[in-house]
């Protein structure tokens, strides 16, 4: 688990919370301008996936493919 206390500001780079499951916590506002948000989201059963846990807002101008 990663813990992160304060706004992030993503501005090229990667977050990845880890092996599965890894858990990424952000206690602020994520802003991605630029970058890669590598998480996995579906598994056959528990504990084959990835958590992003914001506290704050997620800010992403240029939208999420």
């Amino acid at each position: 688990m990663g813990i992160i206390v304060g706004d992030v500001h993503l501005a090229g780079g990667v977050i990845a919370p880890g092996s599965s499951p890894g858990t990424t916590f952000i206690d602020g506002d994520l802003e991605i301008q630029s970058g890669l948000l590598d998480i996995e989201i579906a598994g056959t059963g528990a504990g084959q996936f990835d958590f992003l846990d914001v506290t704050g807002d997620l800010i992403a101008p240029g939208g999420i493919d």
